[in-house]
């Protein structure tokens, strides 16, 4: 029997055609679910990182991505602790900012940075166009998102119907998801160039000055933050002999952060984006 009388059997067999589409939409969800995650978050991606949280509680660690959440792996273990673990529905809730200090950059993360930046300010034309596409999409978004679930949906209905289609559905609902972003024609145009952001610290808003890297639906990041440390941190900054402000990489929520200002016209160099002495 070769594969095509194979393939025959299996369109003839409601059952067996069902059960087919059910797995490859498992298989096809499974790699959307692996493959969406969010891009300030990849960013910050095995560097050590230090997570603050809404209550004050610091945790540092080198920073590990997963599909349901994130691993903070410790440079030393803390009474029998290796790393600190927390999903993202509980990272969204809890997080205040998560800071990437440059004196804690090795050689080899500081040319990942480099690698980034110059990703971001100087994409190739895949990239542009890309990004492009992805903007145009995210304008379309409900046009584009009901028109690929009705076509996926009527060929599982067509086909399978039932369970299948509504698999399928899914399936067309997560595609789009996937390569769609929080289009905001404001942050776009400040992409590379210097703004002023507020963060709701402790019931009030703090300003901070750094450089757009990228902004996602629920986070965005800035480089070259011009950060005053305070309390036992600042003083342990002045011991190990950094002089206040320092310049730091964060990433905030949304939900906290807001740009409030923007900074001049034109773009920054590379070695202003670069930001390291």
């Amino acid at each position: 029997m070769d594969y095509r009388t194979v393939w025959n059997v299996i369109l003839n067999n409601v059952l067996a055609l069902t059960i087919l589409i059910i797995i490859l939409t498992s298989i096809v969800s499974a790699f959307i679910r692996q493959r969406s995650r969010d891009r300030c978050l990849h960013d910050f991606e095995n560097y050590f990182v230090t997570l603050i949280m809404k209550t004050g509680k610091t945790v540092s660690g080198k920073l590990k991505l997963y599909s349901s959440g994130m691993e903070l792996e410790f440079k030393e273990p803390l009474n029998n602790k290796y790393s600190y673990i927390i999903s993202y529905a509980e990272l969204e809730r809890e997080m205040q900012v998560l800071h990437r200090y440059h004196w804690d950059l090795t050689p080899k993360n500081r040319k990942q940075r480099e690698k980034s930046i110059k990703k971001t300010y100087r994409p190739n034309i895949i990239r542009r166009t890309r990004r492009s596409l992805r903007n145009i999409v995210n304008t379309l978004r409900d046009a584009f998102n009901k028109s690929l679930t009705l076509f996926i949906g009527s060929m599982g209905s067509r086909v399978a119907g039932g369970r299948a289609t509504q698999d399928m559905t899914s399936v067309g609902t997560s595609l789009v998801d996937m390569f769609v972003n929080a289009y905001d024609s404001v942050l776009e145009k400040y992409i590379g160039r210097k703004i002023v952001v507020q963060i709701e610290e402790n019931g009030k808003f703090n300003e901070y000055e750094g450089v757009l890297k990228e902004y996602t639906v629920k986070y965005m990041e800035l480089l070259n933050v011009k950060y005053d440390f305070t309390g036992d941190m600042g003083e342990n900054m002045l011991k190990r002999g950094f002089k206040k402000p320092v310049y730091i990489d964060i990433i905030a929520p949304r939900s906290i952060m807001k740009i409030r200002y923007g900074g001049k016209p034109e773009k920054l160099s590379l070695r202003d984006m670069f930001g390291l002495s």
